[in-house]
């Protein structure tokens, strides 16, 4: 796999001086302004919208009152790029013309800090995280990468984040997180196809005390929301391989 570093990022890490920023995402929406101006279905994967503009490359959205996620991929004027059934959720349909395109909410947390996209991103974390993965060769197994930041407690609406995680009316556990490296020299057209992802993950655990929160944010497994077929041959007793991709089927 090859990495295309963007231009302008601070890619000495010697001695992580350069800025994390995190997108920790909940089940909360936001109406974008925007409309769409065609239909979508199931098997589509671009979708034309009232205007281009309210959207970023990488937004999460949805459509009308719809549980399927999708991902912003590109942009081209007023037609979205999407790739369907994000985060394992099941494809709409059927989406008609004039629906309500909402985008996925989150709180955005630093190392120092910066705006975003009209983002603000607080500057919490207190530790220098590191993302973690093994594989052995020898056996044949590995570990999915997991990461662990260590942010403030910080006030957040009025009260301390803790609050907002635990007994807030979003969900945060299961949720997506996504960590990117900034360039060192930001501007406001900076976006976030200028910035390098080094993580997505879900968060799958918290912990806290009266000033600190530890997350521990996980990536998921490849096989995660695949289901497997355990079915036997018609007339032989094995069972069926499971194939993928466009194949000639032997014959009998």
């Amino acid at each position: 796999m090859s990495i295309t570093v963007p231009a302008n990022l601070n890619t000495n890490i010697a001695n992580r001086s350069e800025n994390w920023i995190v997108q920790l995402f909940n089940s909360s929406k936001t109406d974008s302004g925007a409309n769409t101006s065609g239909s979508l279905y199931e098997n589509q994967t671009s979708v034309n919208v009232t205007s281009g503009a309210a959207f970023n490359v990488a937004d999460i959205i949805s459509f009308g009152s719809g549980t399927e996620l999708c991902k912003v991929t590109a942009i081209n004027s007023n037609t979205l790029t999407l790739q369907r059934r994000f985060m394992g959720t099941s494809a709409t349909s059927s989406v008609a013309s004039g629906s309500d395109v909402h985008k996925r909410n989150y709180v955005g947390l630093s190392y120092s800090s910066i705006t975003f996209q009209g983002q603000f991103f607080e500057p919490c974390i207190l530790n220098k995280a590191s993302i973690r993965e093994s594989i052995d060769l020898e056996n044949q197994t590995s570990a999915r990468s997991n990461v662990s930041i260590r942010i403030a407690n910080f006030d957040y609406q009025g009260a301390p984040f803790s609050e907002q995680l635990h007994n807030g009316s979003n969900v945060y556990l299961n949720q997506l997180v996504r960590i990117y490296i900034p360039p060192a020299k930001m501007s406001s057209s900076i976006g976030i196809d200028d910035c390098l992802q080094i993580y997505e993950g879900r968060l799958v655990n918290t912990a806290h005390d009266d000033t600190s929160i530890t997350l521990e944010i996980n990536t998921d497994e490849p096989w995660k929301d695949v289901s497997v077929p355990n079915v036997k041959h018609n007339n032989k007793d094995f069972y069926q391989p499971i194939v993928y991709g466009s194949y000639d089927a032997a014959s009998e």
